[in-house]
């Protein structure tokens, strides 16, 4: 297939060596399974042309007013967890239901231990909220040594 634009063919072997390097013209006529593949592969080649050309374009496929692309389609809103209940007890299948969908996500982070990852995760929030505080209150705490102190006397470490 790319033979019109190939000057030099190296083959590989079975263990990924180089088997034989040449010309183009010569690896032709060295290799038989080599021009076999190269006969079929002009023979497909050539069908392929021609049944691309031959082909009908779709009347539909035309479109009138000239455009490229097609409006986006948007949904806007908010849906409530009641909702979600009350969606997934009428759906035959629930999966298939975008609410469904939102509920399965979420209790899918968790793998099989959805409880264990939700404690460990709002745990986690909680926890850094916490020593958010206790930052802030021990800033206040080391500033406040200054007013009691002289700064000759506050230890910065």
């Amino acid at each position: 297939m790319v033979r019109p634009l190939a000057d030099y063919v190296v083959s590989l072997g079975l263990d990924g060596r180089v088997a034989s390097r040449s010309s183009a013209s010569v690896a032709d006529t060295k290799d038989k399974a080599l021009a076999a593949e190269l006969v079929v592969g002009v023979l497909t080649t050539k069908d392929e042309v021609e049944k691309v050309d031959t082909e009908v374009p779709d009347k539909t496929a035309n479109q009138a007013d000239g455009k490229l692309i097609v409006a986006e389609e948007i949904a806007e809103g908010r849906v409530s967890w009641d909702a979600c209940n009350h969606c997934l007890l009428l759906c035959d299948t629930p999966e298939t239901h975008p609410i469904g969908t939102v509920k399965l996500f979420l209790g899918g982070l968790g793998g099989s231990h959805v409880i264990l990852f939700w404690s460990l995760f709002l745990g986690g929030l909680l926890l850094c909220d916490a020593l958010m505080a206790v930052q802030t209150w021990f800033m206040g705490y080391w500033a406040e040594q200054y007013d009691i102190y002289p700064p000759e006397k506050v230890s910065i470490t």
